[in-house]
């Protein structure tokens, strides 16, 4: 077998991810949504070009996936899965526009943007999320992240102050990303496996992960 092209053994990576997660890969000749709750669709065309995946739930597209060769910083393409996500057809049933979920992917590592976030950014996560929890973010009025901004603008000094204190110093903006982590699924399942070997954490090393961070 010849060898493949980096961008090839990345796509082979990335496939092995989704289905992982969740997702059935389909090309465009194949294209079925009712197949799954979450359907990968390689090499969609959207205006001006073709995403590497669009990522469909329920039959409406949620999200872009752009593939690069490992050895990409994903940082500088994340410009590249936001512009497919602007360009979907409108014609097309979607959840929003521009798509929300917005991925760049490796194979090896994999970002992802949640273009509902106050001043969204492209972060790192652990791998593809599945088809039922993109699902369920889709149907919540704002993010957590947006939340957590909101709360931040609301507490006043005095209670800015007493929450430090609590917190062994720590200020309310580090507190917001210790929750942020701690209940981001993929994130625990990192931390399982990095501490004990499973990505099945025991009842004491859920606690150590979620307090002890």
């Amino acid at each position: 077998m010849a060898d493949l092209l980096p961008e090839q053994q990345a796509r082979r990576n990335i496939d092995a991810q989704l289905s992982a997660a969740g997702w059935c890969i389909q090309s465009m000749a194949e294209l079925n949504l009712g197949a799954s709750l979450g359907v990968a669709v390689r090499e969609f065309p959207v205006t001006g070009g073709e995403a590497d995946y669009i990522l469909f739930v329920d039959r409406k597209a949620v999200g872009v996936v752009e593939a690069k060769p490992e050895g990409t910083t994903l940082s500088g393409v994340a410009e590249q899965s936001e512009r497919y996500g602007l360009n979907f057809p409108a014609d097309i049933p979607h959840v929003e526009l521009p798509l929300r979920f917005a991925y760049e992917s490796t194979g090896v590592e994999t970002n992802l943007r949640d273009n509902r976030d106050p001043l969204p950014r492209s972060r790192r996560v652990y791998t593809f999320h599945r088809p039922g929890t993109l699902h369920k973010l889709a149907q919540e009025e704002r993010t957590l992240r947006a939340g957590l901004a909101r709360l931040n603008r609301a507490t006043g000094d005095r209670d800015r102050a007493e929450l430090k204190e609590l917190a062994g110093g720590a200020g309310l903006p580090a507190i917001n990303n210790k929750l942020l982590d701690a209940i981001d699924p993929d994130k625990q399942i990192a931390r399982a496996n990095d501490k004990f070997d499973t990505p099945e954490p025991t009842q004491a090393g859920h606690q150590t992960l979620v307090f002890h961070l």
